[in-house]
Parts: C-alpha cells; sequence; structure tokens
C-alpha cells in the first residue's frame, strides 16, 4: 500500500530577513513601551464618559495589530471604523467600575447601558494596570492567559482573515474593588466587522514561521488550517535546535471564534509558564525551531527563528550565511589563471621571439658565436666578400685596388695599336704648338694632362724644330702614362663593383640559408 503526502509550507514568510521583521517592529510595536501614568482619565467610580487621546491610542494599538498579522502572513491593513467609539467606551467602563470583564453585562451591573452591552457582545475584552492601554490589549488577546482561554478564542479573532475594521475603547478606574483589583480595561470590537471575501492563507500558526521577535513567543502555542475539521486528529512535532521537545498539553479548538478554520492549541514542557502572562523568552533567542503537523495526507512543516528586535544585530541573518558561501568560488577561480600563465610564458616566449624579429645581428650573438665562423668559410669562398657584410663600416674601397694596380711603364712605348688616337692627339696638339708658335702666344694647357714648356719666340727655327719633335714625344709619353692610369682607374673601379654586388648576393643568400637552418632548429626543438 502506498502513502502520498502533501508537504505544504509558508515559503513567503521564511523568505523575509531579519531586518525586515526587526524594522517594523521598532516603528509599529507600542506595547513595550511602559509607563506608570494611565493614559486614561480616572473615572473615580463614575459612569461618567471622560475624554482622552483616545485617536493616539487607537492608531497605535492598529499599527501594532496589523504589524502582528503581517508576522502571521497577512497583507490586507485593517482599518478603524467610526460609529463604534462610544460603545466601546462604555464597554470598558462598565468593566473597570465593575471590576469585572463581562460580554453580557446586566441592568443589575452599575454603569450598565445599551450601548455598554452592545459593545461588550461583540468584542475582544482584557483588563490591567499601570499603563495597561490598547497596544498593550492586543499582545493580550495575542496570548491568551489563564484557565477557560484553552480555545484561544481571543488569537482566533485577531487572526481571523475576515476582519476588516476595528474600534477600540478604554477606561480607567483608581478605586479597587472587586476579584481582579484591575484599574484598567480596554475593548475591541471584533464581531460582525469581518467580511464574506476572506483572505486565505496556507496555514495560521502562532508562532509563524520566518524570523520572530522572541518576546511575543508565549507558553501556548497554536495551529489551525483550513481542512482540519473540528478535534480532527493532528500530529504534532516540536524540535529545539534538533532537539525533540515534549508536548504537555494538546488542546483542539471549536467554536466559530475568527471563522471556521480548526486545529489545536498546545504548550511545551520546555516552556513553562513563569506567571499568568510571561515565559523566559530570551532561553528562545537565536534557536532555531522546527514544527511538524500531520494531517491525513498533508504535511505541514515550519521553522521558527526567534530574534531580539529591542538589540542590535550581532549575528548574521540567513541571507548573509548563504551568500559567503556562494561568493568565494569566483575569487577561487580567479587566481588560478595568473598560476598558470607564469608557468606557460617562460618556457615559450624565449622561443618564439627570437624567430620573430627579422634582425640577424639579434640571433648571431646570442645563438650561433660558433655557428658563424665555421659556416662562412665553407659557403663564401672569399674571405673578403664575408668582411664587409658583418662590418660594412670597416671595408675602405680605395685600398683594395692600390696594391693591386700594376704600373707597366713598359707597354708605354711598345705599344703599336693605340696608333689612331695617338695620331689624333698629336695632330691637336701640333695644330696647337703652330697656332701658338706663330701667334706668338703660350699654349693653354692643364696640370694633369701635360706641363709643356713653352719656349720664347726668339732662337732659330731648327732648334724650334727639333724641340718640337722631343716635346711631341715627351706629351705622347704623359699622355700614354694618363691613359694606363685611367684604364687602371676603370678596371678598378670595375672591380669594385663586382665586389659589392657579389657580397650582396652572398648576403642575400647567407640570410636565406641562415634563417632557414635556425627555423629547422626551432622545428626540432617544439617536435622534442
Amino acid at each position: 500500500m502506498l502513502l502520498f503526502f502533501i508537504s505544504i509550507r509558508f515559503d513567503k514568510l521564511e523568505r523575509r530577513t531579519r531586518a525586515e521583521v526587526c524594522n517594523r517592529y521598532k516603528t509599529d510595536v507600542y506595547s513595550t513601551k511602559y509607563s506608570r501614568s494611565p493614559p486614561y482619565q480616572d473615572q473615580k467610580g463614575s459612569c461618567t464618559k471622560l475624554n482622552y487621546d483616545k485617536a493616539t491610542d487607537d492608531n497605535k494599538a492598529l499599527s501594532e495589530l496589523n504589524y502582528m498579522r503581517w508576522l502571521v502572513g497577512y497583507d490586507t491593513k485593517v482599518t478603524l471604523a467610526s460609529g463604534f467609539d462610544d460603545e466601546q467606551v462604555r464597554c470598558a467602563i462598565c468593566n473597570v467600575v465593575n471590576r469585572d470583564l463581562n460580554h453580557e453585562p446586566t441592568s443589575a451591573q452599575k454603569c450598565y447601558t445599551k450601548a455598554a452591552y452592545n459593545g461588550c457582545s461583540s468584542s475582544n475584552l482584557g483588563a490591567g494596570y499601570g499603563s495597561y492601554d490598547a497596544p498593550q490589549a492586543i499582545q493580550q488577546f495575542i496570548q491568551d492567559p489563564g484557565n477557560g482561554n484553552e480555545n484561544i478564542g481571543h488569537r482566533r479573532w485577531v487572526f481571523y482573515g475576515g476582519l476588516k475594521t476595528t474600534a477600540f475603547g478604554g477606561a480607567y478606574n483608581s478605586e479597587r474593588s472587586g476579584d481582579e483589583g484591575l484599574t484598567n480595561s480596554v475593548a475591541m470590537k471584533t464581531f460582525n466587522m469581518g467580511s464574506s471575501t476572506e483572505e486565505k492563507l496556507p496555514f495560521t500558526a502562532y508562532p509563524p514561521p520566518g524570523y520572530f521577535p522572541a518576546e511575543f513567543i508565549y507558553n501556548r502555542f497554536s495551529f489551525w488550517a483550513p481542512g482540519i475539521p473540528e478535534k480532527g486528529p493532528l500530529q504534532i512535532s516540536v524540535k529545539f535546535d534538533g532537539v525533540t521537545q515534549n508536548i504537555a498539553y494538546r488542546f483542539y479548538t471549536t467554536g466559530n471564534y475568527g471563522g471556521s478554520q480548526r486545529g489545536a492549541m498546545f504548550n511545551l514542557t520546555s516552556l513553562p509558564q513563569v506567571n499568568w502572562y510571561d515565559i523566559d523568552y530570551k532561553k528562545l533567542i537565536g534557536k532555531r525551531i522546527d514544527i511538524q503537523v500531520k494531517y491525513s495526507s498533508n504535511v505541514y512543516d515550519y521553522t521558527i527563528y526567534p530574534v531580539d528586535c529591542t538589540a542590535e544585530e550581532k549575528t548574521p541573518t540567513r541571507s548573509p550565511t548563504r551568500s559567503p558561501t556562494r561568493s568565494p568560488p569566483p575569487p577561487t577561480r580567479s587566481p588560478t589563471v595568473p598560476t598558470r600563465s607564469p608557468t606557460r610564458s617562460p618556457t615559450r616566449s624565449p622561443t618564439r621571439s627570437p624567430t620573430r624579429s627579422p634582425t640577424v645581428p639579434t640571433r648571431s650573438p646570442t645563438r650561433s658565436p660558433t655557428r658563424s665562423p665555421t659556416r662562412s668559410p665553407t659557403r663564401s669562398p672569399t674571405v673578403p666578400t664575408r668582411s664587409p657584410t658583418r662590418s660594412p663600416t670597416r671595408s675602405p674601397t680605395p685600398k683594395t685596388p692600390t696594391p693591386k694596380t700594376p704600373t707597366p711603364r713598359t707597354p708605354t712605348p711598345k705599344t703599336p695599336t693605340p696608333k689612331t688616337p695617338t695620331k689624333k692627339i698629336t695632330t691637336s696638339l701640333t695644330l696647337l704648338t703652330t697656332t701658338a708658335t706663330k701667334e706668338n702666344t703660350p699654349l693653354p694647357t692643364t696640370q694633369t694632362i701635360a706641363q709643356i714648356p713653352v719656349d720664347s719666340p726668339s732662337g732659330n727655327s731648327g732648334e724650334s724644330s727639333n724641340d718640337n719633335q722631343s716635346g711631341k714625344k715627351q706629351e705622347h709619353d704623359k699622355k700614354m702614362k694618363i691613359i694606363v692610369i685611367a684604364s687602371a682607374a676603370a678596371v678598378g673601379l670595375i672591380l669594385v663593383i663586382i665586389v659589392i654586388s657579389t657580397v650582396v648576393v652572398c648576403k642575400k643568400k647567407y640570410g636565406k640559408q641562415e634563417a632557414e637552418s635556425d627555423r629547422s632548429e626551432l622545428n626540432m626543438m617544439f617536435l622534442v
């Protein structure tokens, strides 16, 4: 046989932060502000309706009422209803003067009126002393202490989903008489103040799930939900920080107090009632209270986190405790990347950086100090071709032709071949000399071509003709010398050009071969 269970949680309440709960506590709660002075004028046993600051008292009570309803899950706010103020105040006067809380006062009682009866028969009634006022009455109705209140009817009216409006009235009487001896009384309008459209909750629990002010946790826990019948069998378990607690007393709710929903009230052995109105709530601060209620196939689970909203937040809330567990992973991943980059970069950067640099001088001193001398003689037969490639600044071009220029003195008299140019030169020279002698003017010559001495016009013609012939020979010799020197210079210049072109070609070939050899070496290194 298979059993199916439906798990029901109130996630909206458990997602609330401590700050949300405590911030509203600080602005909306007034019951914790005690004072010795009563908030109402002293009746002194009279039935006269006395004025007091009713607007302030009503608004404070309404603010705390809406805060407590918000804690259990209601979003709709209750408002003040006009037209019921006189009934509520008359009811409070009747109760405080008679020292009796009676929902149905009789005409035999002092200060009885029809308005007092209408107010008392449709209200939650509370009493106290000292500074007891309407906000403190709200907490008293929720606590619902004392014998005869096990049905928690006052609490069920406060948390009724159909409650839309309400009204308050209070009174104070300094004359102590009667059984209770209480001096203050408050009436809160609840009956017939609802609406046909109720705000439905998954369940109504007190204390409710999520963060909750610890001082509002009372000895009586309660739970009710739609679909639970009257005196329906409920399985209830409670744990404090994982430790199971003993349920001392259980009472199944009855009657239509605050609607038709049913449930149970239960007490815990570990939370005894210190006095008639309070427990030692401080020992619950910071604990985790897990409650599970089972009915039929429904399982209701919720967790309560009691907090002290009067103190500064010392412990992190649930949201901060979860966020740090998720935020550290990004920092752990970011440092891992830098650790990898330094390990890989030094191994690859030295090998790749020289391959990308096109300059040969960076490689020749670093990688191949021994390779450059071994390869240069094998690939380049002439030593001077390598020297100018490596040291272009030292290559003196005029030194190479000077030791090799042969001074050919022998071919000058014996060279019969260049007679045609010499005849032209000699004839031109003879013409110049004859014209110069005829005009008795010196022959214009240059220092480089010929330095011909010009004789004076005095002398006989025979000597001048002999001298002219000898001068022609000398001039011819000098011309030949100049031609030889010029041709030697031209040959030397051509040799220099050939040497330079050879050097350039060898340099290109050597650079390509060296680059190819370096690349092959790098390829071998990566393959290894």
